[in-house]
């Protein structure tokens, strides 16, 4: 059973089918607790509708012509953020129209059944129903433009793939500090506002946590490494991590850490360990094996996300590292759950807008010095 008040969750819809627009509806309204208070073909009055209908949750096909779908949801992600299910039928870019539907912001995404009476199969329709309660109830941060157009990717180009994987990193480079991140929802765009404006040759390694399923994470990775002046790859099991690379846990696994004091390595761990309030990786499970490593060049970033995940590794780390602690303020997030949860705890030693993170990051290091000191 879900956990919900007695209040409708009132849902817009919107669907270029006027068939989908009649069975999604029928198939919500399934649950009587569900009321879609308004359909729109395109979304190209979403705005008006959402100050009028005053909807929990917008359920959007990705698929209307000419990026229709895309537009309704980085408009709404702009003007008026609210959860947003992203629907579309299986096709040859469906993994990458999820992540990129992800990375604008969507709450989560739906495969639409290439026959659309199937909605009326239990198991699809029970999970469509499941994830409009889950959205309900999410608070967004109501402010524009959040992301500064400088700051944010194109996503009407190809990826440099030429850029991939290339070796960007100097091998004499030596790990000073290490950056632990923790994010969720939101995240994949607060990350293109933080990792592409890392200076190259910054004396520091980068371990990310972003609340993703599978496939997901790697598509993030490339993406961020094609714009980025350090490398960015999905963390692989046993790898020793080196400065100027950032590494993304992959969907599914929770990333951890081993540190070999004799030689002064610190190596990636992936686990399959039960999932932490539902969340497999979990940014606690990265923040509390630092914590145990004594290390003491530690700086934990918490962003924008649902929940407190983070809050209780990044104590943690605060109590027996001394660790340097930044939050994301308010004013940036896309839901102040887990930097709120942080910022209560009274361990954030620096509480700035995303736009300013990666200025907090270089600061703290001190690239702007002659000479650094390494861990090792």
């Amino acid at each position: 059973m879900f956990d919900v008040n007695s209040q409708d969750i009132r849902v817009i819809l919107v669907d270029h089918s006027a068939l989908a627009r009649t069975i999604i509806s029928d198939t919500l309204q399934s649950d009587p607790r569900i009321k879609v208070v308004d359909v729109s073909r395109d979304g190209s009055n979403i705005i008006e509708k959402i100050k009028l209908h005053k909807p929990d949750v917008i359920a959007v096909d990705a698929q209307i012509p000419d990026e229709g779908g895309m537009r309704c949801l980085r408009e709404i992600m702009q003007n008026n953020p609210l959860p947003v299910i992203m629907m579309s039928k299986d096709h040859e870019h469906y993994e990458r129209q999820k992540t990129r539907a992800l990375d604008l912001g969507a709450r989560d995404f739906i495969n639409k059944p290439n026959n659309l009476l199937n909605f009326k199969d239990e198991l699809i329709k029970k999970d469509f129903i499941k994830k409009i309660h889950r959205a309900k109830g999410l608070q967004y941060n109501h402010i524009k433009n959040i992301y500064p157009k400088s700051y944010q990717i194109e996503y009407n180009r190809e990826i440099n793939r030429s850029s991939i994987n290339n070796n960007k990193h100097n091998n004499n480079l030596k790990i000073k500090n290490i950056f632990a991140i923790g994010t969720s929802t939101g995240g994949p765009k607060a990350l293109q506002s933080v990792i592409p404006l890392i200076p190259k040759d910054m004396p520091a390694t980068y371990l990310i946590v972003q609340h993703m399923p599978p496939v997901f994470t790697k598509l993030l990775a490339e993406r961020l490494d094609s714009v980025s002046n350090i490398s960015v790859r999905e963390a692989e099991q046993n790898e020793v991590i080196k400065a100027g690379v950032a590494y993304i846990a992959p969907g599914g696994y929770h990333m951890l850490v081993d540190y070999d004091k004799r030689k002064g390595d610190v190596r990636i761990k992936l686990s399959k360990m039960s999932p932490i309030r539902g969340l497999r990786p979990a940014a606690n499970m990265l923040f509390n094996s630092l914590a145990e490593t004594g290390l003491t060049n530690l700086v934990g970033i918490i962003m924008t996300g649902m929940g407190t995940d983070g809050c209780e590794g990044l104590i943690n780390m605060k109590l027996k590292n001394n660790a340097h602690i930044i939050a994301e303020s308010e004013e940036s997030c896309v839901i102040f759950g887990m930097p709120k949860a942080v910022i209560n705890a009274g361990i954030a030693d620096k509480i700035v807008p995303v736009t300013r993170i990666t200025n907090e990051m270089i600061n703290y290091v001190g690239v702007d010095s002659n000479g650094y000191e390494s861990i090792h």
